[in-house]
């Protein structure tokens, strides 16, 4: 089995100012033949995967800004069932040093019709 994907999609982002910033992405994949799960000899062909994001950053001071805050949104819907979700994030961050901050995020799910999940998360976060 030999498995043909074609990806392709725009990344665009928008700066109006120094403090905010919108950010989106839309992609668009096709595989030619995927196994639905690692068990499965059944194939699926041609499957088809839409999805997008769209970000906003709001830094109250622009460059300068200790806090920062954003919101995300995010959508995937596919012919592979599995692979589709949905969600909307409110992120607030704290700059201790150039490369260590503070984050807490809620997260909705809206990827199950039934009901949606809610996720809270506090984090330290460090790059080096």
């Amino acid at each position: 089995m030999t498995n043909k994907v074609f990806i392709g999609g725009p990344d665009l982002s928008f700066a109006p100012s120094d403090k905010w910033q919108l950010n989106a992405q839309y992609l668009h994949r096709k595989d030619s033949q995927v196994y639905p799960n690692m068990t499965s000899t059944t194939l699926m062909e041609d499957v088809k995967t839409d999805a997008a994001m769209a970000e906003l950053i709001f830094s109250p001071k622009g460059e300068q800004s200790d806090w920062y805050f954003l919101a995300l949104y995010n959508w995937v819907e596919s012919d592979f069932e599995l692979a589709n979700y949905q969600s909307a994030t409110i992120h607030a961050g704290y700059m201790l040093r150039t490369n260590i901050r503070l984050a807490a995020e809620y997260t909705l799910d809206f990827t199950d019709s039934n009901h949606t999940i809610s996720k809270l998360n506090f984090g330290f976060i460090s790059a080096f």
